[in-house]
């Protein structure tokens, strides 16, 4: 059966994750897609995502791939579009009413899986630091007040003031590392040890963006990242508390990794977190 790989975009803020669940929980992303899926064809299908977002985390290009045969749709269409721009145009159909588009539908090799194939994911932070609410983007960016307080500390634009200090910072976790302190509980990987492709921190007016690339991640670590980033450099974090963070091994003994993850900032809010690519 063809197999085909969904590019999707959507609000995180409408849905309670990826991951499809009982109906009383709330709209999934997998679960409403599957819908779609069936209402388009009547195929009951299991959608395969790159990536099992929360609750409240944004996609600007989360991937999945389905199995699905469109012959009888292909012939009444009588060669007016591909199966790809047909799927992609049925889906969206039925997606109104949803924070949830397909942007592009593509087809891939039997033997393809959107999660197991892929060979890195990059997530996207956005941070505000202004004095007044950012309305427009209020639930889709992390704000921190620039008070007089701030400005006081670190200068007229706040943490802006710090963006090379923050880059030279995150330079540090760059490679292959344990990244334990920044794992919250419930994390399912067997191991903390991730490689860390890139980090870029770039400044769009009063908007920070911090983008990490990965082989994969742990579970709220991006999230706990930037609360440690911005913690730092508004200077609620010391560096040699840091340097704790990224000390951490394999062979890091039980005790001394409970002890340090008490230190670890709280994780920035989810609303400002979107899954950003992947790689194949």
């Amino acid at each position: 059966m063809p197999r085909y790989l969904l590019t999707l975009e959507y609000d995180g803020k409408a849905f309670v994750g990826w991951q499809r669940q009982c109906a009383d929980v709330g709209l999934s992303v997998q679960g409403v897609l599957e819908e779609a899926i069936f209402r388009f064809c009547g195929q009951k299908t299991t959608l395969h995502g790159a990536g099992r977002t929360d609750r409240g985390v944004h996609a600007l290009a989360q991937r999945a791939h389905v199995d699905l045969d469109l012959s009888r749709f292909l012939a009444n269409e009588g060669g007016r579009r591909s199966p790809e721009i047909l799927l992609r145009d049925a889906l969206n159909s039925h997606l109104r009413g949803h924070l949830l588009t397909v942007r592009e539908v593509v087809a891939v090799a039997p033997d393809f899986h959107a999660r197991f194939s892929a060979k890195s994911r990059s997530y996207l932070y956005r941070v505000v630091i202004s004095p007044h609410r950012p309305i427009l983007r209020e639930g889709r960016v992390w704000h921190r007040p620039l008070t007089s307080h701030a400005m006081a500390r670190l200068g007229a634009r706040g943490l802006i003031e710090r963006l090379d200090f923050l880059r030279e910072q995150s330079s540090r976790m760059l490679g292959s590392r344990d990244f334990s302190a920044f794992r919250a509980a419930g994390c399912q990987s067997p191991s903390g040890v991730k490689d860390m492709r890139s980090i870029d921190i770039e400044l769009f007016d009063d908007e920070l963006r911090f983008t990490f690339c990965a082989s994969g991640f742990l579970y709220r670590q991006v999230r706990l990242m930037v609360g440690s980033l911005v913690a730092l450099g508004e200077g609620r974090l010391t560096e040699e508390v840091f340097d704790e963070f990224l000390s951490l091994s394999p062979s890091t003994s039980a005790e001394n990794l409970r002890r340090i993850r008490r230190l670890v900032p709280p994780p920035a809010p989810v609303c400002g977190l979107y899954f950003a690519e992947v790689e194949y």
